[in-house]
């Protein structure tokens, strides 16, 4: 299959989605209209859910603090959590000078970044970089398309027979 009926192809599919996308949003808006009373009251049930719960969350934790009982009710309970503190420089001077190996890890995007910006002038020894090649695909085929014969023989085909 040569690469301009692949491009076509991938313009044909693309033309499908997009129409397809376009008719989903419009049934679904017609939807969301029909049921927006019960959108409304779904939105304001989950709305009243969440300020109950946080509700009963605190009036738990103000019976913990009054009782130290860990199951106030049934199915409410008390976790007890280890939050820390700490100043975030100390803790990297820590990290640095007794567990690097444990604690530090390579940013490889901020050092690959760098590897970039100083492969001609100062590369790094243990850095090899090569090239790859990636294709990009246009975003309007249409417009990529304009005058080019889409007819049995392809421009590439032609070009290999002139050869």
């Amino acid at each position: 299959m040569s690469l301009l009926t692949q491009v076509i192809e991938v313009n044909e599919a693309r033309k499908r989605l997009a129409a397809l996308n376009a008719e989903y949003e419009k049934v679904f808006r017609a939807w969301e209209e029909r049921h927006a009373i019960l959108l409304s009251d779904k939105l304001k049930a989950r709305e009243e859910l969440q300020a109950k719960e946080e509700a009963l969350r605190q009036a738990a934790i103000q019976n913990y603090a009054e009782t130290l009982d860990k199951h106030p009710a049934p199915g409410v309970s008390i976790r007890i959590l280890k939050r820390l503190t700490y100043p975030e420089g100390v803790a990297i001077r820590w990290a640095m000078l007794s567990l690097q190996s444990v604690f530090l890890k390579l940013n490889k995007p901020k050092f690959e970044k760098h590897a970039k910006a100083v492969a001609e002038t100062i590369p790094l020894q243990f850095v090899k970089i090569e090239e790859e090649p990636q294709a990009t695909i246009a975003i309007d085929l249409d417009k990529a398309l304009e005058g080019v014969k889409c007819g049995p023989k392809a421009p590439e085909t032609e070009a290999i027979a002139e050869s």
